[in-house]
């Protein structure tokens, strides 16, 4: 299985990223944002809320960040990327993140690493293949948790299934779909690197290259979600969006 094979297996956090000009290349165009790193310095003039940091958009100053109103409308420009390419030569820089509006993601909140594998085989089965971004912790290792990115042709609501394992773990399954982000590229929020165990990030995969998704195809994911679960004995919670 993945997890026998990938378990022992290091994914350095400081392996070379993509820019966003490559994103650009890559046909990702106006659906590109700056998200601001973990422990970045927060302007005195912002309030950014420091629990955020390495999820939330925002734009580097020499003072330190701010964040970055009105992202979900922003369609970033040619020459917002170059900007933006600018401050991955800072101390702090930005990690790169896609508008759910145009490439949504399945993101699989879930500790446990068979159940995280068995979601991710039925999203897949489902969906389509699929850049599957995971999380190397500070030393390298892989953790289970991971999103799934597809495009779409037209904006797709948002939804969130919560559960209870059989221990009473509570976690989720999320469509991070219209008015929503999914970080791509870049420092993780607790610390290691989002990281491709297979090296095909969604810059190599190209825009055009994504699987396509559908309002169909995500009521279908949803379906095929919450029957996964229950067959791994968990409890649904919650039910939302959508």
């Amino acid at each position: 299985s993945f997890w026998t094979d990938m378990h022992d297996s290091v994914f350095p956090p400081t392996a070379e990223r993509a820019t966003f000009g490559d994103y650009l290349t890559a046909g990702f165009g106006a659906h590109i944002l700056p998200i601001v790193p973990p422990r970045a310095t927060i302007s005195p003039q912002s309030e950014l809320n420091a629990g955020k940091l390495g999820k939330t958009p925002g734009k580097w100053t020499p003072d330190g960040y701010v964040g970055f109103r009105a992202w979900p409308d922003h369609q970033a420009s040619p020459a917002d990327i170059a900007h933006w390419d600018r401050w991955l030569g800072t101390k702090s820089p930005p990690s790169i993140a896609l508008q759910g509006r145009a490439y949504p993601a399945v993101d699989i909140d879930v500790n446990d690493p068979v159940l995280a594998e068995r979601l991710k085989a039925r999203v897949l089965q489902v969906a389509g293949p699929a850049p599957a971004r995971h999380v190397s912790d500070a030393t390298g290792k892989l953790r289970s948790r991971l999103a799934l990115f597809y495009r779409s042709e037209s904006p797709i609501a948002q939804w969130r299934v919560e559960f209870a394992t059989r221990d009473g773990e509570v976690m989720m399954v999320e469509f991070k779909g219209d008015r929503t982000q999914v970080v791509a590229e870049g420092a993780h929020a607790k610390g290691g690197a989002y990281c491709y165990p297979d090296g095909r990030t969604p810059a190599l995969w190209g825009a055009d290259g994504l699987s396509l998704m559908s309002q169909d195809i995500s009521i279908a994911v949803r379906a095929a979600v919450i029957a996964e679960l229950e067959a791994a004995g968990c409890t649904i919670t919650a039910n939302s969006g959508g």
